[in-house]
Protein backbone atom coordinates (compact mmCIF):
# COMPACT_ATOMS: atom_id res chain seq x y z
CA UNK A 1 0.00 0.00 0.00
CA UNK A 2 1.54 3.26 -0.90
CA UNK A 3 0.64 6.77 1.30
CA UNK A 4 1.60 10.26 0.22
CA UNK A 5 3.19 11.99 3.29
CA UNK A 6 2.90 15.67 4.03
CA UNK A 7 5.29 17.03 6.02
CA UNK A 8 4.50 20.42 7.79
CA UNK A 9 6.96 23.49 7.18
CA UNK A 10 7.03 23.92 10.99
CA UNK A 11 6.12 21.98 14.55
CA UNK A 12 7.18 18.31 13.28
CA UNK A 13 4.68 15.86 12.81
CA UNK A 14 3.33 14.79 9.14
CA UNK A 15 -0.22 13.71 8.20
CA UNK A 16 -0.57 10.61 5.30
CA UNK A 17 -2.76 10.07 2.95
CA UNK A 18 -3.33 6.29 2.22
CA UNK A 19 -5.62 4.37 -0.41
CA UNK A 20 -8.15 1.57 0.72
CA UNK A 21 -7.04 -1.82 0.96
CA UNK A 22 -8.48 -2.79 -2.52
CA UNK A 23 -10.69 -0.87 -5.04
CA UNK A 24 -11.84 -3.93 -6.56
CA UNK A 25 -10.25 -2.76 -9.97
CA UNK A 26 -12.16 0.76 -9.97
CA UNK A 27 -10.81 4.03 -10.21
CA UNK A 28 -11.17 5.90 -7.19
CA UNK A 29 -10.99 9.76 -7.53
CA UNK A 30 -11.26 12.25 -4.74
CA UNK A 31 -11.61 15.86 -5.73
CA UNK A 32 -10.10 18.10 -2.67
CA UNK A 33 -12.36 21.61 -1.82
CA UNK A 34 -11.34 24.51 -3.68
CA UNK A 35 -10.47 27.96 -1.08
CA UNK A 36 -13.66 29.30 -2.64
CA UNK A 37 -15.88 26.14 -1.51
CA UNK A 38 -14.88 26.62 1.71
CA UNK A 39 -14.38 23.47 4.51
CA UNK A 40 -17.53 24.81 6.75
CA UNK A 41 -15.25 25.15 9.73
CA UNK A 42 -15.66 26.70 13.14
CA UNK A 43 -13.11 29.49 13.30
CA UNK A 44 -13.28 30.42 16.99
CA UNK A 45 -16.06 29.71 20.23
CA UNK A 46 -16.71 32.02 22.57
CA UNK A 47 -19.03 32.34 25.87
CA UNK A 48 -20.16 33.81 28.35
CA UNK A 49 -21.60 32.54 31.85
CA UNK A 50 -24.36 34.18 34.01
CA UNK A 51 -23.91 33.07 37.60
CA UNK A 52 -25.54 35.37 39.88
CA UNK A 53 -29.57 35.51 39.95
CA UNK A 54 -32.12 38.30 38.76
CA UNK A 55 -35.62 39.25 38.31
CA UNK A 56 -37.84 41.41 36.60
CA UNK A 57 -41.76 41.59 35.91
CA UNK A 58 -41.25 43.83 33.11
CA UNK A 59 -43.65 43.91 30.24
CA UNK A 60 -40.95 45.52 28.32
CA UNK A 61 -37.81 43.68 27.04
CA UNK A 62 -34.91 43.87 29.73
CA UNK A 63 -31.25 42.72 29.37
CA UNK A 64 -31.00 39.03 31.18
CA UNK A 65 -26.98 39.58 31.76
CA UNK A 66 -25.85 37.41 29.24
CA UNK A 67 -23.78 39.27 26.70
CA UNK A 68 -20.87 38.13 24.30
CA UNK A 69 -18.55 39.92 21.66
CA UNK A 70 -17.20 38.51 18.85
CA UNK A 71 -15.21 39.92 16.11
CA UNK A 72 -15.67 37.64 12.67
CA UNK A 73 -12.33 37.08 10.69
CA UNK A 74 -14.79 37.55 7.54
CA UNK A 75 -17.78 39.45 6.24
CA UNK A 76 -18.94 36.02 5.03
CA UNK A 77 -18.71 34.69 8.25
CA UNK A 78 -22.14 33.64 10.06
CA UNK A 79 -22.31 33.48 13.82
CA UNK A 80 -24.17 30.43 15.55
CA UNK A 81 -25.88 31.47 18.60
CA UNK A 82 -26.94 29.23 21.63
CA UNK A 83 -28.17 29.97 25.08
CA UNK A 84 -29.65 27.74 27.63
CA UNK A 85 -31.28 30.25 30.24
CA UNK A 86 -32.88 28.60 33.66
CA UNK A 87 -36.28 30.72 34.15
CA UNK A 88 -38.58 30.33 37.55
CA UNK A 89 -41.84 31.72 38.57
CA UNK A 90 -44.33 30.77 41.28
CA UNK A 91 -46.79 28.06 41.19
CA UNK A 92 -49.59 30.36 41.29
CA UNK A 93 -49.91 33.70 38.60
CA UNK A 94 -47.44 31.90 36.69
CA UNK A 95 -46.17 34.99 33.51
CA UNK A 96 -45.49 33.87 30.13
CA UNK A 97 -41.75 35.39 29.54
CA UNK A 98 -40.30 35.62 26.60
CA UNK A 99 -36.79 36.37 25.47
CA UNK A 100 -35.34 37.79 22.15
CA UNK A 101 -30.97 37.81 20.41
CA UNK A 102 -30.61 41.66 20.31
CA UNK A 103 -27.06 41.93 18.24
CA UNK A 104 -25.71 45.45 18.80
CA UNK A 105 -29.00 47.38 19.35
CA UNK A 106 -31.65 46.00 16.84
CA UNK A 107 -33.54 42.48 18.06
CA UNK A 108 -32.53 40.36 15.62
CA UNK A 109 -35.34 37.20 16.16
CA UNK A 110 -38.83 38.14 17.45
CA UNK A 111 -40.49 37.03 20.40
CA UNK A 112 -39.31 33.68 21.58
CA UNK A 113 -41.54 31.75 23.92
CA UNK A 114 -40.16 30.60 27.41
CA UNK A 115 -43.58 30.45 29.00
CA UNK A 116 -42.63 29.00 32.50
CA UNK A 117 -45.90 27.34 32.80
CA UNK A 118 -43.75 24.97 30.65
CA UNK A 119 -46.17 25.38 27.30
CA UNK A 120 -43.29 25.88 25.43
CA UNK A 121 -40.87 23.88 26.75
CA UNK A 122 -39.78 20.94 30.00
CA UNK A 123 -41.28 22.46 33.21
CA UNK A 124 -39.58 21.13 36.79
CA UNK A 125 -41.76 21.44 39.77
CA UNK A 126 -39.96 21.95 42.72
CA UNK A 127 -43.14 22.39 45.30
CA UNK A 128 -46.57 23.48 44.65
CA UNK A 129 -45.57 26.97 44.63
CA UNK A 130 -42.68 26.73 41.82
CA UNK A 131 -42.18 26.11 38.23
CA UNK A 132 -38.95 26.19 36.43
CA UNK A 133 -37.98 25.62 32.85
CA UNK A 134 -34.59 25.57 30.64
CA UNK A 135 -34.89 27.71 28.06
CA UNK A 136 -32.70 26.91 25.23
CA UNK A 137 -32.24 28.10 21.33
CA UNK A 138 -29.91 27.90 18.34
CA UNK A 139 -30.22 30.37 15.79
CA UNK A 140 -27.38 31.29 12.78
CA UNK A 141 -27.26 34.95 11.96
CA UNK A 142 -25.13 36.78 9.33
CA UNK A 143 -23.72 39.65 10.76
CA UNK A 144 -21.59 40.70 7.64
CA UNK A 145 -19.41 42.62 9.15
CA UNK A 146 -15.56 42.42 10.60
CA UNK A 147 -16.34 44.60 13.51
CA UNK A 148 -16.60 43.59 16.85
CA UNK A 149 -20.31 42.68 17.56
CA UNK A 150 -21.86 41.95 20.38
CA UNK A 151 -24.98 39.96 21.40
CA UNK A 152 -27.22 39.45 24.16
CA UNK A 153 -30.47 38.00 24.95
CA UNK A 154 -33.28 39.83 26.81
CA UNK A 155 -36.33 38.87 28.04
CA UNK A 156 -39.91 40.17 29.01
CA UNK A 157 -42.53 38.88 31.95
CA UNK A 158 -46.55 39.14 29.69
CA UNK A 159 -48.18 40.59 33.16
CA UNK A 160 -48.58 38.67 36.28
CA UNK A 161 -46.06 37.71 38.23
CA UNK A 162 -41.68 38.13 38.54
CA UNK A 163 -39.55 35.78 36.69
CA UNK A 164 -36.24 34.62 38.11
CA UNK A 165 -33.73 33.50 36.18
CA UNK A 166 -30.69 30.91 38.13
CA UNK A 167 -32.78 30.55 40.80
CA UNK A 168 -36.18 28.35 41.92
CA UNK A 169 -38.46 31.16 43.24
CA UNK A 170 -38.26 31.54 47.31
CA UNK A 171 -35.36 29.11 47.04
CA UNK A 172 -31.55 30.63 47.29
CA UNK A 173 -30.16 26.95 47.86
CA UNK A 174 -31.14 26.08 44.24
CA UNK A 175 -29.20 28.02 42.04
CA UNK A 176 -28.11 27.58 38.67
CA UNK A 177 -25.90 28.60 35.48
CA UNK A 178 -26.98 30.16 32.83
CA UNK A 179 -24.93 30.15 29.16
CA UNK A 180 -24.59 32.16 25.80
CA UNK A 181 -22.30 30.67 22.99
CA UNK A 182 -21.18 31.73 19.95
CA UNK A 183 -19.32 30.93 17.37
CA UNK A 184 -18.24 31.69 14.06
CA UNK A 185 -18.25 29.66 11.17
CA UNK A 186 -16.23 30.09 7.59
CA UNK A 187 -18.86 30.62 4.73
Amino acid sequence: MSAVKLIPASGGGSVSLAPPSSTSGADVTITMPTASQGLGKILQVLQNLKRDTSSSSSTTYVDTGLSQAITPSSATSKILIQYSIMFSAPGSGIPSSFTQIVRGGSAITGALPTDTSGQHGTTTAYSATDRSLWTTMTYLDSPNTTSSTTYKIQYRVDGGNAVHINKYHGQDNYKCISHLTLMEVAA
